[in-house]
């Protein structure tokens, strides 16, 4: 099984610098940490910051990264640590430490991968939508703002799908949600990451073997 694990920060400003400090899917045996990570931007809104893995595969920056597991497990927790500086850094150099919590049920086990951004959203409409000033996806940490809820496969608002907790100036610092999803189609993965390089494939996958 695969899994196409995408973390992600919407920060309020395209020069915030945010880093991934550590990732972790508990059910996989995956725990990684800073010197396995580095943060990238990707999109064409610069808001996004990406993590990945640091040394990719022949080099290259991914938009996160691909795990592979001996058998399908139903329910994942994905757990990011990321460390977000403050606009100008200066003396001392503070930082904010922020974690963010997705739990995925899976409902199906018909195909050999999940991803974090299905591969049908890739297409020019939903490049276009990333573009819009206030868009986010679905398992995202942010700075402060209010969350969009306008991805696929998320529960309504009104069935508690996330929570947020606040710094005392208005700062998200931790952020739990539930995410219902479906797996995908891998030959349909396995077109998108041939057509665009910077989605990882599933031959450069990490493989946990310990779930």
């Amino acid at each position: 099984m695969y899994y196409h694990i995408i973390p992600k920060y919407f920060a309020d400003t395209a020069d915030r610098e945010i880093k991934l400090a550590s990732l972790e899917i508990p059910e996989l045996g995956l725990k990684l940490s800073d010197k396995d990570l580095k943060t990238i931007k990707p999109y064409p809104n610069k808001k996004y910051s990406i993590g990945c893995l640091r040394h990719g595969f022949r080099g290259r920056n991914f938009i996160g990264l691909v795990v592979e597991t001996e058998r399908f497990v139903s329910e994942i927790t994905k757990i990011c640590t990321w460390t977000v500086y403050p606009q100008p850094r200066g003396e001392p150099d503070i930082a904010f430490i922020m974690t963010h919590t997705t739990k995925y049920n899976l409902l199906d086990n018909n195909n050999l991968l999940f991803s974090e951004d299905n591969p049908g959203r890739s297409n020019r409409r939903f490049q276009e939508r990333r573009l819009q000033e206030n868009y986010c996806d679905t398992s995202v940490m942010e700075f402060c703002r209010p969350y969009l809820f306008t991805g696929i496969n998320v529960q309504d608002m009104h069935n508690k799908c996330h929570d947020d907790f606040y710094e005392a100036k208005g700062v998200i610092i931790h952020r739990e949600q539930q995410i219902k999803a479906h797996t995908i189609d891998i030959e349909a993965y396995r077109d998108i990451s041939a057509r665009n390089s910077i989605w990882p494939s599933v031959e450069a996958a990490l493989k946990c073997y310990n779930a």
